[in-house]
């Protein structure tokens, strides 16, 4: 029995200095009765959460304090135009508030119920002009405007100053598309964490296709840009469209003339030939699965990574030596989400009613994308807060810089619900693995190769270290393992929502 004991006593001790603790992931789902609004905003530091659903809601992910907001129309009590764009470190939500599309751009401060509009840019519109990401102190917010002088959608960061006012800048940025057109738009989605990397897009002319861009902000102060993705989406250079149909150049008798007539078809067909010549030269399509695509969420805090949706697989930017990879596997699915280390989100498919996250971490295999869930369950031990129901809200993904919290909603699968937001907190909760030989007597703990159940009905497995089950039962009290093998064995034990996983010498 000592030279049992004294053999099991090195097998543990072996155990303890090499087996990696699994650390706790914790899911936490909100259904419309809990918080009426879809959370997809996270500040930087993973305490809060923000989104809206006609008002907008704050949440506090340490203590499960909420704030929502429910705004009406004066006329019909319809949705007021509510948009949370993103939140910051103290629980300010930037985004839109108004009646229509065109609401301008305002912040929220944390236990307040009136919005604070921000600066119209100079040469802009007075109602659109919308933000779309801060920076964890709120220095920083970038986002566009519709400009009155340009006539096109153009960037802008609004800069917070020493008495709490807003400045508002249009910076740099392309004014012509790959034809040498004026675009629809150059606007910005993003800005990172120091605020002197931004990114965004631009529209071409005709709307069928887009760009990536990339800005930067010198030690003056000057913002410089560069698009991105033209390698991607241009078929082949020998067929680029001439000059753009000009109106004038076809229409020249009088309007209503049978002339006239002719004239004006004559132009529309020559429209249609330059579009048709358009998409020989260039990849198009009005859906946004054919076009390049970024969103709030789509560059790392530290600045380092950007992440773009393509008409094939999405690509990874580094915006420090302007390489790029491609993620296998992603075509038809859009990015949500990149951490500081270049791990990616992504939400699949597009066309899908009810979306399912992946997970494509950055290595050097680069095999694809992961579904969340597996994801999750490989490389954390998976606990459910108090009332949550399965994984239905892990769908549209947006993470903090470090990864440590997941932010998502989705439509669930079941019959009058409209959403579900779901918060993962990696690190939130009870490690288990070995460690949990001499963890609290409240849970089950295993000693001397039997096994403890503090309080209620546990189910155990019982599993050779090949992965083949020896035993499967429920108990109570205690239970003495030690006659189910000779060795390393994997005993799994689930109490309530909790399951526990043991590596043990019998």
């Amino acid at each position: 029995m000592k030279k049992h004991l004294f053999i099991f006593s090195l097998a543990m001790a072996a155990l303890a200095a090499n087996a990696q603790t699994k650390q706790p992931a914790t899911i936490t789902t909100y259904k419309p009765a809990d918080l009426e609004t879809v959370l997809y905003c996270v500040s930087e530091n993973g305490k809060y959460a923000a989104g809206d659903f006609g008002g907008v809601a704050l949440l506090d992910l340490e203590t499960g304090e909420k704030e929502v907001h429910l705004y009406e129309s004066p006329v019909g009590g319809e949705s007021a135009g509510v948009t949370a764009k993103g939140v910051t470190n103290d629980g300010t939500i930037v985004g839109t508030f108004g009646y229509d599309i065109s609401s301008p751009g305002a912040i929220l401060k944390k236990g307040s119920d009136e919005w604070e509009y921000l600066p119209v840019p100079e040469g802009c519109g007075n109602t659109e002009y919308c933000p779309q990401r801060v920076t964890p102190d709120g220095k920083y917010i970038a986002g566009y405007a519709s400009s009155i002088t340009e006539g096109m959608y153009v960037p802008v960061i609004w800069t917070l100053q020493d008495d709490g006012s807003y400045t508002a800048e249009v910076i740099a940025h392309p004014t012509e598309d790959l034809m040498g057109l004026k675009p629809q738009m150059a606007i910005l989605y993003g800005i990172s964490n120091d605020g002197t990397r931004a990114y965004g897009i631009l529209r071409d002319f005709t709307g069928f296709y887009s760009l990536g861009v990339i800005y930067k902000k010198d030690a003056n102060g000057a913002w410089t840009y560069q698009t991105v993705g033209q390698d991607w989406l241009v078929k082949d250079e020998s067929k680029k469209p001439g000059a753009y149909p000009v109106y004038e150049d076809y229409v020249t008798a009088e309007a209503g003339t049978p002339e006239w007539y002719e004239q004006d078809a004559n132009y529309a067909y020559a429209i249609m030939d330059w579009n048709a010549a358009l998409n020989e030269y260039v990849y198009t399509g009005t859906s946004p699965s054919q076009q390049i695509l970024v969103n709030q969420n789509s560059i790392s805090g530290n600045g380092k990574y950007m992440v773009m949706s393509t008409p094939d697989d999405a690509r990874r930017y580094n915006t420090e030596d302007g390489t790029f990879i491609a993620l296998p596997g992603t075509s038809g699915q859009v990015t949500t989400g990149i951490t500081n280390n270049g791990d990616v989100l992504m939400a699949s498919p597009i066309g899908s009613p009810y979306c399912t996250a992946s997970y494509c971490p950055n290595s050097e295999a680069m095999d694809g994308t992961t579904g969340l869930m597996t994801w999750l369950n490989n490389n954390y031990a998976v606990q459910y807060a108090e009332g949550t129901d399965g994984t239905q809200g892990l769908g549209t993904c947006c993470t903090t810089p470090d990864g440590q919290t997941i932010v998502g909603w989705n439509n669930p699968q079941s019959l009058g619900m409209y959403y579900v937001s779901t918060v993962v907190q990696l690190g939130v909760g009870k490690p288990v693995g070995i460690d949990n030989v001499t963890s609290s007597t409240q849970e089950p703990t295993i000693e001397n190769g039997v096994l403890y159940i503090p309080e209620g009905e546990a189910s155990v497995s019982v599993y050779a270290t090949n992965g083949s089950q020896m035993a499967s039962f429920t108990a109570t009290g205690s239970v003495d393992l030690s006659g189910y093998n000779t060795g390393l064995t994997i005993v799994k034990v689930k109490t309530g929502k909790l399951t526990q996983t043991f590596k043990v010498a019998l």
